[in-house]
């Protein structure tokens, strides 16, 4: 799943990311707690 990918990969500390667009993705509320979690980890994002 690609939205699983996305979770896993944004949680490494050499992740880099630049640009991240969620418009219309139909992400759950699950997910959305996830990724936020991966953001907070990792504050190169």
């Amino acid at each position: 799943e690609g939205a699983k990918l996305l979770y896993m990969t944004l949680r490494y500390p050499t992740c880099f990311l630049q640009r991240l667009s969620l418009e219309d993705c139909h992400l759950t509320e699950a997910y959305c707690k996830d990724l936020s979690s991966a953001l907070i980890v990792n504050q190169r994002l």
